[in-house]
């Protein structure tokens, strides 16, 4: 509706209202001609009854003839809002969006020198300036009821990753992305390349509330952090256990069904996904054994506190492929498995927000089983090669996060926990952090956090010394802005 549509309206509305007490003052004083008059009313003449006949019949006309001018220009509006809508849908502008946000900071890891650990972590015991994330948003809805959304995340990485050690493990070496620069209008001009990440490209067709079909390569569902993991999202700067070792996969290829329903002040949704399974290796399946998940979810976000509540379910198969030519003459290949396991992972997940406190909590547990003679190698450092076994693993952690009154601050703190072989140093792992965010627009923000990583056995296996030598403390600080 334009403007001037709105106003006209508007100008309508207050003359029929103007006019609308005049008629019923006419009509009462109609009304009160025909009944018998006081002893000591005066009479009304034959011209002043004429007179108030004639206002009456003209009023009349003019509020007949503003009714007629209300409903042409409510039929104008229609036409109006019909013809806008018809130009949108030659409008890209409205189908198609673009954005994102960018993060730039520092890091410092402290951590001991003898560390076998530590001398894996790039920037050990100095400061660098980093560019966190740069993510690219291409969100398209050219026809209702169908989306497409892919994230590309840019990245300077390989450049500086360590690609082999030195001493007796060989030559040592750093990967190095520099190279001339062959489009450059000089001729030693250089340039450093670096990865495009694509995060997720899916399409969706939404077509009902309770039914939606996703396709493509899909954050897995489960969680608080996963789907929702951009650093303006996110309360903490550093990814909680259940992230950082993967115990769910992060990402799947295939397709996905969800929806939700409202039952009083709660929407009750689910997510079903059937894919290729873990593709750490590859985007592609090896065979036809496929990865099963399923989410339920429960949001209540109409009461004094918001409350979200979850329970996440994965199951597949993990493998590897290696192809060997075994002979030339005849040319014979050879296909193989190094490792193979079958895999079940289960996790919960509540969220609370009470005013201006927010309290994020997660636990998981995971089974894994390999095939016999089918063990995958353990990647720590170590003297002699080391298998894995089977094992259940566990992780969780606790946030709490509270926004002062006077400033927009919001200071937190967390504890994670990490139980099992998965972190292969040790089988605990218990980090407590701290940190704050400043929201200085709704576009920027400058978030810090401060953590102790620590390092426990707990069977036994190792004493206290070598194990705690392995323990670092980290400092991380992003200046982020959303476009």
């Amino acid at each position: 509706m334009s403007h001037r549509h709105l106003s006209s309206a508007a100008s309508l509305a207050a003359l029929l209202a103007f006019l609308t007490p005049a008629v019923s003052r006419a009509q009462e004083s109609d009304a009160g001609s025909a009944a018998p008059a006081a002893v000591d009313a005066p009479l009304i003449g034959p011209a002043a009854m004429a007179s108030i006949e004639e206002q009456k019949k003209e009023l009349a006309d003019q509020r007949k003839s503003l009714e007629d001018a209300s409903e042409r220009i409510a039929d104008l509006e229609k036409k109006a809002d019909s013809a806008a809508a018809a130009g949108d849908e030659n409008d890209w502008s409205s189908r198609f969006k673009l954005y994102g946000f960018t993060d730039v900071g520092l890091n410092r890891v402290w951590v001991k020198e003898t560390s076998p650990a530590g001398n894996f972590v790039n920037s050990a015991n100095a400061t660098s300036f980093v560019i966190g994330n740069l993510d690219l948003y291409l969100d398209a809805q050219p026809v209702k009821n169908w989306r497409s959304l892919v994230e590309v995340r840019f990245t300077n990485a390989p450049h500086g990753e360590i690609t082999s050690m030195g001493g007796i493990a060989g030559k040592f070496a750093r990967n190095s992305t520099q190279q001339t620069d062959p489009n450059a209008a000089s001729v030693a001009a250089t340039m450093w390349g670096g990865y495009t990440v694509i995060e997720r490209a899916h399409i969706d067709w939404t077509g009902f509330e309770y039914l939606k079909v996703r396709a493509g390569n899909f954050f897995t569902p489960f969680g608080i952090w996963n789907v929702d993991h951009g650093t303006p999202t996110l309360i903490a700067l550093q990814l909680p256990g259940v992230i950082q070792v993967r115990q769910m996969p992060l990402r799947q290829t295939g397709v996905q069904l969800y929806g939700s329903a409202f039952k009083g002040d709660w929407e009750l949704g689910y997510t079903a996904t059937i894919s290729n399974g873990r593709q750490e290796l590859s985007n592609f399946a090896f065979d036809d054994n496929r990865g099963f998940g399923a989410r339920l979810h429960a949001n209540n976000e109409k009461g004094e506190a918001m409350i979200k509540l979850g329970a996440s379910f994965y199951t597949g198969r993990v493998k590897d492929q290696q192809i060997d030519v075994t002979s030339l003459s005849p040319l014979t290949l050879e296909r193989k498995s190094n490792y193979d396991y079958r895999e079940v992972v289960g996790g919960l997940d509540a969220s609370v927000d009470v005013g201006r406190t927010r309290i994020r909590a997660e636990a998981a547990m995971s089974s894994i089983r390999y095939d016999d003679g089918k063990h995958q190698v353990m990647t720590a450092p170590s003297p002699v090669q080391q298998y894995r076994a089977s094992s259940v693993e566990t992780t969780a952690f606790l946030l709490v996060a509270h926004t002062l009154p006077w400033v927009p601050v919001e200071l937190y703190a967390t504890t994670d926990l990490i139980y099992g072989p998965l972190i292969q140093v040790s089988d605990t792992m218990l980090s407590p952090s701290v940190g704050f965010n400043i929201r200085f627009t709704k576009a920027t923000m400058f978030k810090t956090q401060v953590s102790e990583t620590l390092f426990l056995d707990s069977r036994g296996h190792q004493s206290a010394h070598e194990v705690s030598q392995n323990n670092a403390t980290l400092l991380a600080s992003r200046l982020v802005l959303v476009f």
